[in-house]
């Protein structure tokens, strides 16, 4: 069994029964830190040396070496678990979880005691069906229910459906007081009165937090504004011998993040805000009120060639203690099923309860080629970089991933969002559009489901120009995933480019409540909202924007974006100084990057610096930026559209398009 109470619960549900009926068996949990999770290769050949039937309970789903050494050594193996499964299963007697690809029961949240209690049910009804209770006494399962209570409660399972009947009947079992073991444990906790379902998680089992009976009063109380579930995802250790996987651990982390933001009822921190701490030695609580979070996912990743070894836990942010923790020893070729049971397990010990379509969708694998998504995750991490030499390098990634599996639907969207921004922001090549053109459309071709698709798709056309086109695509990348900051985000600015100002700013509003901890879509809207003539909220947005600003800045002292950004906001705000200091250490920061050089254009043209705004906007065409829309729409630009210059830079803009042409 595994080295948990659902675990433990499970392997005594098994015992008490085939004690009742006259067998002997031996309950075995593997060491979690000697041996790992689940069965060994040395436990398992150790074990069928004694006996000719093995049975893995919360465990062994995924454990296909240890079950073939097992059945090598002459015992056959039943495995009885509730981890999601591969589509290929172990080579065992009977596989019973009802989160098998195959399985159409609808049971998935069961723990594993449920899973056991439900397979010992068959049995008695199978060996009553042979007259195997006519000449002895038939095992009481009801009797049983105090362990399956206990264990579903423990595991944090979702006490709906069948949970919540088993949990209820097993309450009246406890209150029997009839099994030593936890009438003990009652007695230490202090428990008089019937249980109720609270005292089996705090009292009983301590995971909430790892609270006693008299402990809950010195809990800390979550903000206000921190009840909801929440978590932030951290980027796991390396502690790989070569100390060069960074790329895998940051990938992973950034793949939960994905993953769990899909989640209706979850409030995951942004990947920029999760990395701000990485290799920063602060307490979990502290980082956790930082981020503004209930719980935190910390972690560490160790890969030799093909073997991995995980380290997960997850960290309640009000007392410290752990909430759920879990060890992989897994193949590369497993990690999909690791990043799936990670994120199942924070579902569930966030007490989140997940449809049958965000299973589904957790589960879902990106691609069969593990070489594939190594490439892919290294393009990510220089995706994130934000710069020319950044994005040419993911884009050679991204192509390296789905030339290994051209069904790779996330690669392509890769190579057309690197396509997208290299032509935005760097030279306006046709070449790049054409590019961001016919990899975004063949990634909906691989999977038309992929919100992320949609977006890069709906990026590349609204460059275009076809805008009702990337309308579509937008509007369905939000029916996918609500939760997309870059649905809203990207759609915002091609109706902006459009001078559709008042939708654009609905979008970004949307944006900012999607991802309140990102500054640029306030401050973006600040200024559409300067241009409708709406000057408090303006300001308001300004306010806002500036505030998340300060926060990002806090974490990346030297990040131009946000310096030129917030330059603007503090400018919408009436505050000169800093604005002129802001928009100096982000040309300070970045002094050839055209984004910067475009929005501290528009800080000197607010504050009246006309001729310093036109050298700027002069150079930003210099050094690639020739999207003569924001020219034209960008109402911070107003006060130059008169100048003789200010007409030269539109005619140079439309030569040097033609020329890249």
């Amino acid at each position: 069994g595994d080295y948990d109470v659902d675990g433990g619960a499970s392997v005594a549900l098994l015992c008490t029964w085939l004690g009742q009926l006259g067998r002997r068996a031996t309950p075995y949990i593997p060491d979690r830190i000697d041996e790992g999770y689940g069965p060994n290769v040395p436990a398992m050949e150790a074990l069928a040396r004694d006996h000719d039937l093995i049975l893995c309970v919360d465990c062994g789903t995924l454990s296909f070496e240890p079950v073939a050494a097992a059945r090598a050594a002459g015992a056959e193996v039943i495995i009885a678990d509730h981890h999601l499964a591969q589509e290929q299963l172990p080579d065992a007697l009977a596989v019973v979880n009802p989160n098998r690809q195959d399985d159409g029961s609808d049971l998935g949240y069961l723990c594993a005691a449920g899973v056991v209690f439900l397979l010992l049910v068959a049995t008695n009804r199978e060996l009553r069906r042979q007259g195997w209770f006519a000449a002895r006494a038939e095992p009481d399962l009801m009797a049983l229910l105090d362990l399956v209570a206990l264990a579903t409660v423990a595991d944090v399972a979702p006490l709906v459906g069948l949970n919540r009947a088993l949990v209820r009947r097993g309450l009246a079992v406890l209150a029997r007081r009839a099994r030593p073991g936890l009438a003990a444990l009652a007695d230490v906790a202090g428990l008089r009165a019937p249980p109720t379902s609270r005292d089996l998680g705090f009292a009983l089992t301590g995971i909430g937090g790892g609270a006693y009976a008299d402990e809950p009063a010195k809990r800390k109380t979550p903000d206000k504004g921190r009840t909801e579930a929440s978590v932030a995802v951290l980027p796991f250790a390396d502690m790989s011998p070569q100390h060069d996987q960074e790329y895998f651990c940051d990938g992973m982390a950034e793949e939960l993040i994905n993953a769990l933001s899909k989640v209706e009822g979850l409030r995951v921190a942004s990947r920029t805000s999760a990395s701000a701490v990485k290799g920063k030695s602060q307490d979990i609580r502290q980082i956790g009120e930082e981020l503004n979070v209930l719980a935190v996912l910390e972690g560490s990743v160790r890969k030799a060639g093909d073997r991995l070894r995980i380290n997960a836990q997850l960290i309640s942010v009000a007392d410290g203690y752990q909430l759920w923790s879990e060890t992989f020893d897994r193949q590369m070729e497993d990690v999909f099923a690791v990043q799936d049971e990670i994120a199942q397990s924070i579902t569930r010990a966030l007490r989140v309860v997940l449809s049958e379509k965000e299973k589904r969708a957790l589960a879902k694998v990106p691609t069969d080629n593990v070489q594939a998504y190594e490439y892919y995750l290294r393009g990510r991490q220089f995706f994130h970089q934000f710069r020319r030499e950044g994005l040419e390098r993911a884009r050679k990634l991204f192509m390296r991933a789905y030339e290994l599996d051209p069904q790779y639907a996330s690669a392509y969207a890769g190579v057309a969002d690197c396509c997208s921004h290299l032509y935005l922001w760097w030279g306006a090549a046709e070449a790049h559009l054409k590019e961001a053109d016919e990899a975004s459309r063949k990634a909906l071709e691989l999977d038309p489901k992929l919100a992320e698709a949609h977006v890069a798709r709906g990026f590349a056309l609204s460059l275009n120009k076809r805008y009702d086109e990337a309308r579509e695509e937008f509007e369905t990348a939000i029916r996918q995933n609500p939760e997309l900051f870059e649905a809203y985000y990207f759609y915002a600015r091609a109706c902006f480019v459009q001078g559709k100002l008042e939708r654009a700013a609905e979008l970004y509003k949307l944006a900012s409540r999607v991802n309140p901890e990102d500054y640029q879509a306030p401050i973006l809207l600040s200024g559409v909202y300067g241009g409708l003539g709406r000057k408090p909220e303006a300001e308001a947005a300004s306010r806002r924007g500036l505030q998340a600003a300060e926060k990002h800045l806090e974490l990346f002292p030297e990040d131009g974006r946000a310096l030129h950004l917030g330059a603007l906001a503090l400018v919408g705000l009436g505050d000169r100084e800093r604005s002129l200091e802001w928009a100096e250490r982000a040309l300070a920061a970045d002094p050839e990057e055209p984004t910067v050089l475009y929005n501290v254009a528009c800080t000197y043209a607010r504050l009246g610096q006309t001729e310093k705004a036109i050298e700027c906007l002069d150079e930003s065409i210099t050094f690639g930026f020739l999207q003569k829309e924001w020219f034209e729409n960008d109402s911070d630009l107003d006060s130059l559209r008169s100048h003789p210059r200010f007409q030269a830079l539109l005619e140079r803009l439309d030569t040097d398009r033609r020329a890249d042409t």
